[in-house]
């Protein structure tokens, strides 16, 4: 364990803590911690009361409750997560409601007369008297604290974002003891805010004085489950588990550990050993609730609106339920849906609804036995069981109908709790209250938000909602309620004018900025007034962290702009992911530590000191010479500004390049770790199954196209640039189009309808409008968009050509076989600095993703290449899509036009089978055209190779298609799992065509095979030395390995169904597009990876 670092702000403070037991001792705890998590008289010291998260108590409130206090904070949450898609368009689900929600409101929690909350804006555990609210004390971590905390024994459990799980003293917040598993203390960006790569995203769970307790996010880099004794922090067991990705509060049954995994279903634990049983069936959620003895989760990643009770031993799904919460007195269980209140007669439902799961399972495993029945008797019998069987479900329904003993409209879904005879219910600007009998309203107060924490405690009610606020009703008004004061600080003219100078001599106001030897905390306070910074004070003394971060709290600048981390050198924050690094004098962190987190193309360090022999000798330490110290604002300064790193790839179009080979070269190495994680999420992004175009990543930005819109990203750490609404831009399929963006050296372009945006990459602008040429004939899109030195080039397509609507029909038009593809009527140039067109090409019908431009050739023989058909079928086709079969019907050229003037280099005449795809990529003087085609029941790939100066037929190799979704079946005809068209990687001499690999200049096969390793549908990208693709989870293909199923970079996410994972700028970048997803993964967040190596550092061992 690291020395331990956060301490208690308060108005005793001292500053400092202790990894021991202090002067508290063991055998009085382990006393007080016997009777494990039994409310004592009316205490509420667990979320939802208890290690069941039972949310019910035997205390009665005397109804009408009055107002008594109101607790505001000065920031309100913070959630993790943000909205999920509008819906998932497969599946026809037409609102997705989020299912992770744990940290919508600061949960209070209740014992010995006092409130405890954490806060996920301040990175604050704070305790309020109960009956008063006022502060008696807060104690400060290094992280957001989103889950509440545990009290037992008079002590205070809970973890937080900084990877510490802690044990305070209930009674003044004094540290008892701190846990950290046995794996380095690393901090990432994460959700916006630095924390540890191993966050704690699980509330605890206290019993028999063991505390149970989760670390970590990405089983894929380290999950621990422990069982920590509640005295002394010491583990009975700690396990490493890759398998879980822990979200959500802790439940305990007698023998198992349930642990919730935010979109998906809770896994179960021995409590006894840590042994993993692995997850239980259902929909998901990252609420749970003790039933009987097993564990009920919901709402469902699909509906949103539902509860699935599991078998703890089985683990498969007894029953269902429709709604998001239960409480359960005697016989009844009481439900809470989206739009009702409603009681059951609990074990009758129970029983039936297992009857009815267990037939409707019966009628699947028939339905699959029908499928492969010949015999007609048999077939007979077959449906007239699932007949039956229907029936029965339907008859089984009606009697579960009948369990309900009352159901009221109640629209307040976002808690529910039980006391005495009354249910408490949350709604958006409200908190209720129904009796038990027939759940008529008795009593309702006005809220400001809405209310998903309830507590009760003591004869009050305590409300929290997600606005900050926390309500406690049931007592007389507080007459004057005491103030939460904190120091205040005068202001530091010395400060701000430094805080002028190094915003002004740098010129970076956004992304992360780190504060070295932050002292007081002045400096962070002025550099958050005058920018856009997320900024982080490094402060070694721990005392001095503390005023820092007091101040910082008293000024509202304390975790929603500022952190402040007690830590010494070396720097535990991985590497490259500061936009800038400061200090007001020399630093105690030596320079090559600096060097190391600051970011590629562009990351700054302005260290300030009034001696240049100590700057001088600084910059020595990392080989730097005195050159960029220079005496300005006031003072003297060393500046140094990170160039690129070197020989890293680009990702310039959909397919990485001009010449379309998928391939950034990039020389990453693995293995990889996370970076950063968090938004952009799924709301604005584009449907997963319309398959968008992927992001690109130049100098330094990564830029990821939305729903109509396009956001720029700092690719080291996840911070927004900035986001511009481009309204009509809207690609869909990009497999069967082209891509609509495009990165020069100076602009991005975004073709839109018939014009093409010029956007400032560093600022989002809108800075001109390109008018696709040709229109004076007729109008049309701007189709293909690529761009080469000053020489923008474009398709005119019939207006509307594109797929743009996102909706199951769009889908199901893009997928499958003899699909419709995009294509254009001529091809453009324009000059992009003067906006003139070059020239014009128009003669037969062009296919948009039958072009290629050989950027790697000299500029004087450079040319395009393109294919074009001159049948009557193709040049008549009248919406600008048209089926390959038909394109590809005769009179087919290959042409290579000049990209000098637009001239015909050459042209040949060519027979292509393709049916289904069709992509033209090239490099080393190779043109290869690939696509897909049927020969009876199969499915196949025809490559064929021409030369890139005449034209002539250099080999060709067809060969039969596998099943993506397996490992050496073959393909049937008609997939919709990407089984017709895969887009070819080509890595320097070798084209790569899932699976095979084959030589560029003979198209000879190599000894490789990548297998997927897991379901999916996407499309290949590469590196130097690895392909990408999804095979469940993203994964990593070694091209140096004869056969591979891949290394997933993660467990928790998938990647879109397309182009989605880009490596680029010595990062692996997987932004979010798993939109509308509803398949059970964890998580869905962008992230980016680094290679581990780039890690490491001198003291840390990483």
């Amino acid at each position: 364990m690291r020395p331990f670092r956060p301490g208690r702000s308060s108005e005793i403070m001292n500053g400092t803590g202790s990894s021991g037991l202090g002067s508290v001792p063991q055998l009085l705890i382990a006393a007080l911690l016997s009777a494990g998590a039994a409310a004592v008289g009316s205490d509420w010291p667990a979320y939802l009361h208890d290690n069941a998260r039972s949310g019910v108590t035997d205390e009665s409130l005397v109804l009408p409750l009055p107002l008594a206090w109101t607790h505001e904070s000065r920031l309100a949450p913070k959630p993790a997560w943000p909205a999920p898609a509008k819906q998932d368009f497969w599946h026809e689900i037409r609102e997705l409601r989020p299912v992770v929600t744990y940290d919508r409101a600061f949960q209070p929690v209740i014992a010995d007369g006092a409130l405890y909350f954490g806060s996920s804006s301040d990175d604050h555990l704070y305790c309020l008297d109960a009956a008063t609210g006022a502060l008696r004390w807060r104690f400060r971590t290094e992280g957001p604290v989103r889950l509440a905390p545990f009290i037992v024994g008079g002590h205070v459990y809970f973890g937080s974002d900084d990877g510490l799980i802690y044990a305070l003293d209930a009674s003044d917040g004094r540290p008892i003891w701190h846990f950290r598993p046995p794996e380095p203390d690393w901090r990432i960006p994460g959700n916006g805010r630095i924390v540890s790569w191993m966050p704690v995203r699980s509330g605890l769970a206290v019993e028999n004085g063991i505390v149970y307790a989760c670390s970590g996010l990405f089983g894929s880099q380290s999950v621990y489950v422990s069982a920590l004794d509640a005295a002394t922090g010491k583990p009975h067991w700690s396990v490493k588990t890759p398998e879980i990705a822990p979200q959500g509060y802790l439940v305990l049954s007698p023998t198992r550990l349930f642990i919730p995994t935010g979109r998906t279903n809770p896994v179960v634990v021995d409590r006894e050993t840590g042994k993993v049983f692995g997850e239980t069936a259902g929909a998901g959620g990252a609420y749970a609730v003790l039933v009987d003895g097993q564990v009920a989760t919901g709402p469902g990643r699909t509906s949103g609106n539902v509860l699935d009770l599991a078998d703890a031993e089985s683990k498969e799904t007894i029953a269902s339920f429709p709604g998001l919460r239960m409480v359960i007195a005697g016989d009844a269980a009481y439900l809470q849906s989206l739009t009702d209140l409603w009681a059951l007669d609990r074990p009758r439902y129970i029983e039936l609804s297992h009857r009815q799961i267990l037939t409707q399972k019966r009628i699947k495993e028939t339905e699959k036995t029908l499928q492969q029945t010949t015999d007609e008797a048999e077939i007979t019998r077959l449906k007239q069981a699932i007949f039956e069987d229907g029936a029965a479900v339907a008859a089984l329904s009606l009697e579960m109908g009948a369990c309900i003993r009352w159901k009221k409209a109640v629209e307040a879904p976002y808690a529910l709790i039980l006391a005495g005879d009354v249910l408490f219910t949350g709604g958006n600007g409200f908190v209720a209250g129904h009796a038990i009998q027939d759940g008529t309203e008795k009593w309702r107060a006005d809220v400001d938000g809405c209310a998903y924490g309830l507590a009760v405690a003591n004869g009050r009610l305590y409300v929290s909602t997600d606005k900050g606020r926390i309500y406690c009703f049931g007592a007389k008004p507080i007459s004057e309620q005491a103030a939460d004061t904190l120091p205040s600080s005068l202001a530091s003219p010395v400060h701000e004018a430094m805080a002028e100078a190094i915003l002004k001599q740098t010129g970076i106001g956004k992304g992360y900025c780190l504060v070295l030897d932050c002292g007081s905390g002045q400096l962070i306070r002025e550099l958050a007034r005058k920018s856009d910074l997320q900024i982080v004070g490094v402060e070694p003394d721990p005392a001095k962290a503390e005023a820092a971060s007091a101040m910082l709290l008293s000024e509202g600048l304390y975790g929603a702009r500022t952190t402040v981390h007690a830590v010494s050198p070396p720097l535990p924050y991985t590497s490259m992911m500061a936009n800038l690094v400061v200090c007001e004098t020399t630093p105690s962190v030596p320079c090559r530590e600096v060097l190391r987190v600051l970011r590629p193309f562009g990351g700054t360090f302005c260290i300030g000191d009034s001696d240049e022999s100590r700057l001088a000798a600084w910059l020595a330490g990392a080989g730097l010479d005195a050159s960029c110290i220079r005496k300005d604002h006031g003072g003297l300064w060393a500046v140094h500004i990170r160039g690129p790193l070197e020989d890293t790839g680009e990702w310039t179009q959909l397919y990485a390049n001009p010449n379309h080979t998928a391939c950034s070269l990039d020389p990453l190495r693995g293995p990889m770790a996370i970076q950063w994680f968090g938004e952009p999420g799924p709301r604005d992004m584009i449907d997963r199954h319309h398959r968008p175009m992927s992001s690109l990543f130049k100098a330094g930005r990564l830029f990821i196209p939305g729903n109509d819109m396009v956001m720029a990203v700092d690719p080291y750490n996840g911070f927004l640039l900035w986001r511009l609404d481009v309204p009509n831009s809207r690609r869909v399929g990009a497999l069967k189009n082209s891509g609509h963006m495009v990165i020069a050296e100076d602009w991005l372009y975004v073709a839109v309808q018939g014009e093409c945006w010029k956007v400032n990459p560093a600022t989002g602008e809108k800075a001109g409008v390109l008018k696709a040429p040709g229109q004076e004939q007729k109008p049309h899109d701007w189709g293909y968009l690529d761009c080469v030195g000053d020489a923008l080039v474009g398709t005119g397509q019939k207006p509307g050509a594109s797929f743009n609507v996102m909706s199951k029909a769009t889908v199901n038009t893009i997928e499958g076989d003899f699909r419709p593809v995009i294509a254009s009527d001529c091809l453009f140039c324009v000059d992009r600095q003067t906006g003139q067109t070059r020239w014009l090409y128009r003669h037969g019908c062009i296919l948009n993703n039958g072009i290629m431009i050989d950027a790697e050739s000299e500029e004087s023989g450079r040319c395009i290449y393109l294919l074009e058909s001159r049948n009557e079928k193709a040049m008549g086709n009248d919406r600008g899509r048209i089926r390959l079969d038909e394109f590809f019907a005769g009179d087919v050229w290959l042409l290579a036009l000049r990209l000098s003037d637009g001239s015909v280099a050459w042209e040949k005449s060519v027979t292509l089978p393709y049916q289904h795809i069709a992509y033209l990529n090239g490099s080393r003087g190779v043109v290869l055209a690939t696509g897909t085609y049927n020969k009876g029941n199969e499915v196949w790939y025809g490559l064929y190779a021409f030369d890139m100066k005449t034209g002539n037929d250099m080999w060709q190799t067809p060969y039969r298609a596998l099943d993506n979704r397996s490992t050496d079946n073959f393909a049937e005809i008609d997939g919709s799992h990407g089984e017709q068209w895969q887009h070819p990687v080509i890595i320097e001499n070798t084209v790569y065509s899932r699976p095979f690999a084959f030589d560029l200049r003979t198209g000879e096969k190599k000894d490789y095979i990548a297998r997927r390793g897991g379901h999916g549908c996407g499309g290949l990208t590469a590196s130097a030395y690895y392909l990408y693709g999804r095979g469940n989870n993203p994964r990593m293909y070694p091209t140096e390995t004869a056969s591979t199923e891949g290394i997933p970079l993660t467990n928790e996410t998938r990647p879109g169904c397309w182009l989605n994972i880009i490596p680029a700028g010595g990062l692996v970048m997987i932004p979010e597009s798993s939109s509308g997803c509803t398949c059970g993964y964890p998580l869905q967040t962008s992230l980016a990876l680094i290679p581990a190596s780039a890690l490491i550092t001198e003291a840390n061992g990483r």
